[in-house]
């Protein structure tokens, strides 16, 4: 399944488009206030966190979460007993332990697709063999269809010089 959501394009590069707009939008001195010298753990951990979500879809990582989700909780719990700043402080760090957690979550999404990618993908996919016999594979092809699409006719194809002019106004 996680060969099929790599070879798709737009499962793949979008949920690595959003790891790496999360890991941009996060600032350096949030990881520093939340863990302190342990800063850089705390920011590999999480990157790997999420990427290993996507290779695995989820499996093992569900564990990982709530450990990590009780340690920023520890850390928000730290900054609870001072004023107006720690309060926005304590929200930053809520907000980005529930973002974790939805990209976990969203592993049973990608578990899905790539469910429905691996059978569209087996479609028409017939195996035949026996014991002591090399298996043979064979897919049946979709054939494309091959009209004009200016007349709609199937006898020639669509000219090239007339496939389409844009009008400048």
């Amino acid at each position: 399944m996680v060969l099929a959501l790599i070879e798709d394009h737009d499962s793949a590069l979008t949920y690595i488009a959003y790891l790496s707009l999360f890991m941009e939008a996060v600032p350096p001195n949030f990881y520093a206030f939340v863990a302190g010298k342990g800063s850089a753990y705390l920011t590999i951990e999480v990157c790997l966190l999420i990427l290993t979500t996507f290779f695995t879809l989820g499996a093992g990582t569900a564990a990982r979460v709530t450990t990590l989700a009780a340690k920023l909780a520890a850390s928000s719990a730290k900054a609870a007993g001072a004023n107006q700043k720690i309060n926005k402080a304590q929200a930053a760090i809520t907000a980005f332990s529930k973002t974790v957690e939805d990209f976990t979550n969203s592993a049973a999404t990608l578990k899905d697709l790539g469910k429905k990618l691996t059978q569209a993908r087996a479609a028409g996919l017939t195996a035949k063999g026996k014991t002591d016999s090399t298996l043979t594979a064979k897919k049946e092809t979709t054939k494309r269809e091959t009209k004009c699409r200016i007349c709609n006719k199937t006898d020639h194809t669509t000219p090239r010089s007339l496939r389409g002019i844009v009008h400048y106004e």
